[in-house]
């Protein structure tokens, strides 16, 4: 391999004392020796370590930039050169700038022909990010296998959960690299990432991008980059995100639900769904493209047992479903919401669950869609008879009155449900809401004698 030395004329002092600094040579330097110069040129350029007043230390971080954009003017990159002066430049820009974004965008369009896009590709080709430590719990080969193992199974919940507060660790030569390629050439980020199919790779590349992932992972044949792109933005206020963006997303989700991996993604996703949030935007523009296949994941996804704040998301997200679907169509949703909560019943099998009061759960409004679905004597049928059982509650024997009063709790939960199905049959004067009224005491009477204790109430 053919060597390529770097221009020493103007070559700020910072770097040249950097290099010394760090003992590289400008022939050569392994990916080690370059991020020892990294630290060094960091320590000199913002630090305070060089003299001056601070507008002097601005100046040697111009000088520094405009020297490195020099040398990538100048560099041949032959594929049989060495690629140390490039790794050595674009570390320069890095540390010279405010942040690797910021480096990348200052480097002209004009600069991107076909060998310096080889030289990048080769660049993060070699490069081998890691994560962050933050806890001394496990070490970096243990998190990489924990995380390999989660992406290999599509425990997406699992990757989130390794993943939440943690940070890329990637030398900033491939970073540069990255953002570049992916300004320049796109194709070839895509490609990488479809041919490393290395989680931590893919979970780099998309926390260097932020944002702009999700126009990336459209192309992407990878659905863990995809999963990265969309998470970071899952819950974040719709209002402060572009509708494009959102519509991207509702793109992502069709895609993942045509592959084996759509239910581990789901599970994930939707778990927890919030309100105003990019999830709640753009999740009902793909369910109403997805087949019943795809809709019982999301229903076996959501958990029921959450805050009542999560039965108005769920309303929220499945509204416009239901708008754009039409009733007809839509009907496999609502008996599969349906069954799901028929089975879990509030708990009624579980153990170690108890009810102080009627509770929400997240499925009140599909439930209550499902209901209101029958004929209306077979939804006044089942009002009467859930009745009948709550006033027949007392007349059973139970072990403990804890017993009988989440027995109690749970028909009345049961049939606030299905009295809301006939009030979407016969919307009231003063307007319709998604969501039956909010839970109260049926008399102050049964409050005390029943202890009524809301666990949600504000």
């Amino acid at each position: 391999m053919k060597e390529q030395s770097l221009q020493l004329i103007n070559m700020p002092e910072a770097v040249s004392t950097a290099l010394g600094d760090s003992q590289v040579t400008l022939l050569a330097a392994s990916p080690s020796e370059v991020k020892a110069f990294n630290r060094a040129l960091n320590r000199l350029l913002w630090h305070g370590t060089e003299s001056g007043t601070p507008e002097e230390q601005a100046l040697h971080r111009t000088h520094a930039q405009q020297w490195a954009l020099r040398q990538l003017e100048v560099l041949s990159l032959d594929p049989d050169q060495s690629l140390s002066p490039l790794r050595i430049v674009l570390t320069t820009l890095y540390i010279a700038s405010p942040s690797a974004s910021e480096a990348a965008q200052i480097v002209p369009q004009a600069l991107s022909h076909a060998n310096f896009i080889k030289g990048l590709v080769t660049l993060v080709e070699e490069s081998s990010p890691d994560i962050r430590m933050i806890s001394r719990h496990q070490s970096q080969q243990e998190l990489r296998e924990a995380l390999q193992t989660a992406d290999r199974d599509a425990n997406y919940h699992r990757l989130r959960h390794l993943t939440r507060h943690q940070e890329a660790d990637i030398a900033p030569d491939a970073c540069v690299a990255i953002l570049l390629l992916t300004a320049f050439a796109p194709a070839e980020v895509s490609r990488l990432i479809q041919e490393k199919r290395d989680v931590l790779f893919s979970f780099a590349v998309q926390r260097l991008l932020g944002s702009q992932s999700v126009q990336l992972a459209l192309s992407v044949n990878n659905v863990t980059f995809k999963y990265f792109s969309v998470c970071s933005l899952a819950d974040c206020p719709a209002a402060q995100v572009p509708e494009a963006t959102v519509a991207d997303i509702a793109t992502l989700h069709v895609q993942v639900a045509q592959t084996e991996r759509w239910r581990g993604w789901i599970m994930d996703l939707a778990r927890y769904p919030h309100e105003d949030t990019v999830t709640e935007m753009a999740l009902p523009i793909a369910l109403a493209q997805l087949n019943a296949m795809h809709w019982a994941a999301f229903i076996d996804a959501v958990e029921l047992w959450t805050l009542p704040s999560t039965a108005n998301a769920v309303a929220r997200l499945l509204v416009p479903f239901i708008q754009t679907k039409g009733v007809e169509d839509s009907r496999e949703m609502w008996r599969l919401a349906f069954t799901r909560w028929d089975n879990w019943d509030y708990g009624h099998k579980e153990a170690g669950t108890g009810l102080t009061a009627p509770s929400t759960c997240s499925f009140d409004f599909p439930v209550a869609v499902y209901y209101a679905s029958l004929p209306e004597v077979e939804i006044k049928a089942e009002i009467e008879k859930l009745q009948v059982e709550i006033a027949c509650v007392e007349q059973t024997w139970f072990p403990a009155k804890s017993s009988l009063l989440n027995e109690r709790n749970r028909l009345s939960s049961r049939v606030r449900l299905v009295k809301h199905a006939l009030t979407l049959l016969h919307p009231p004067s003063e307007g319709l809401h998604a969501l039956p009224p909010a839970i109260n005491p049926e008399s102050e009477f049964a409050g005390v004698r029943y202890e009524f204790y809301d666990a949600h109430a504000r």
